[in-house]
């Protein structure tokens, strides 16, 4: 794998760095030895890192040069933009008198006319497809279980409200039964009637005569 950097991320390392388990400078062809980087040390694969604003101007020169053969007005649009094929016509390639350019660019025709390649991109997009439906599907049911848990959620506090609503009610109505049972006691009535006429315990009504 090869990451084209734009941004410098870490200025202490080569400007074209390899890493295998070790870590290589690309330009010196020498092991490097200073301080390593976290970041890279959480990838598990081999791979180049070209931070391009490090590289000397004439290299940066000759990337873009590289680079341009990639340049998204060569890409044949399919349906949809699809970046696995580029058209470069007659005109365009009598432009790149540059040997390397040129041998790109005879590279990448071959694979174009390769049945084999042909097939392995075919199944590819064919994978990325179902990939892309999976995830697609796989986020509905995100959305789904999201929408279920909010009403779930909704659904308790509403119950919440209704039984810290209904106990409130009742120790209201409990407390107006009481106040109507110290009225009644006042009245001299007995403590059976207090008990009926309220519907209180009658060892609730003794309690209160006693206080």
């Amino acid at each position: 794998t090869i990451y084209l950097i734009e941004t410098t991320f870490n200025d202490k390392l080569p400007a074209v760095l390899y890493v295998k388990n070790e870590y290589y400078d690309r330009l010196t062809n020498k092991k490097y030895e200073g301080e390593r980087d976290k970041f890279i040390d959480l990838l598990v694969h081999d791979a180049y890192f070209i931070q391009t604003s490090l590289l000397p101007i004439d290299l940066q020169n000759d990337l873009l040069r590289i680079l341009s053969i990639f340049s998204p007005k060569y890409q044949f649009r399919l349906g949809r933009e699809d970046r696995r094929f580029i058209e470069i016509d007659e005109a365009e390639l009598n432009r790149y008198k540059d040997r390397l350019l040129n041998l790109m660019i005879k590279r990448l025709n071959m694979g174009s006319q390769n049945s084999k390649l042909l097939t392995a991109l075919e199944l590819e997009l064919e994978y990325e497809k179902q990939w892309e439906d999976i995830q697609a599907q796989l986020e509905k049911t995100r959305e789904k279980l999201k929408q279920t848990l909010e009403e779930r959620e909704e659904a308790r506090k509403k119950e919440e409200e209704a039984r810290k609503k209904a106990e409130q009610e009742r120790i209201e109505k409990e407390e107006l039964k009481i106040k109507f049972a110290r009225e009644l006691l006042k009245l001299g009535l007995s403590d059976e009637i207090v008990a009926k006429k309220t519907g209180l315990d009658i060892n609730i009504i003794k309690k209160l005569k006693s206080e």
